[in-house]
């Protein structure tokens, strides 16, 4: 799943749904983007642990979630062993492309949340409504049009959903429901 800075210019992306219920991932940082990648990634079921030397408020929400571990200190090559997906999102580029070509060397798939082309994966914005599920990413790593496309994209799935009703009303508010990983509430999602 290598990346380079052309690969994006032409070839698209192809968008893939993995099953994260149980799988260990590693997340870099503590910050806003890391806060709201730790959300999505619990939603989903996701074993989650974050290694930063300093909690943010936002991630002071996320320590009561079931899955979640974090590690108070600064990022170590060795973090990135047994993990199955990593996420470096920290405020620090030198620590960010470290944990990038760690990742790289192990064959772990890693987003890089301040360099696009360091990423073998890129985190979607998620858009969930009843049992329905869809990911959004731009070619050019535009996200104020991805911020915009999601948008519309929920109210659709919303509408789409009221007119069509489910038989286990646990599903319209499952994992991500609205928009995913916007902020760490203290427990799973309803319906979860």
């Amino acid at each position: 799943m290598g990346s380079s800075a052309q690969d994006w210019q032409g070839t698209p992306d192809f968008p893939i749904f993995i099953n994260l219920r149980g799988v260990e991932v590693l997340v870099i940082g503590a910050g806003g983007v890391a806060v709201r990648r730790i959300g999505a990634l619990l939603d989903f079921g996701a074993r989650v642990r974050v290694v930063a030397p300093e909690l943010s408020a936002g991630m002071e929400r996320c320590l009561g979630r079931e899955g979640l571990i974090w590690e108070k200190r600064r990022y170590r090559s060795r973090d990135m062993d047994g993990v199955a997906l990593a996420v470096a999102a920290s405020n620090d580029r030198k620590v960010n492309r470290r944990a990038g070509l760690d990742a790289r060397k192990r064959g772990v798939p890693v987003s890089v949340a301040d360099r696009r082309d360091e990423c073998s994966f890129f985190f979607p914005a998620l858009i969930r409504s009843g049992r329905l599920t869809a990911g959004l990413v731009s070619r050019r790593g535009d996200h104020a049009l991805v911020r915009r496309a999601a948008a519309k994209m929920r109210d659709e799935l919303e509408k789409f959903d009221a007119g069509h009703p489910f038989g286990d009303e646990g599903e319209r508010a499952g994992p991500g429901a609205g928009a995913a990983g916007r902020q760490c509430h203290p427990g799973p999602l309803p319906g979860h």
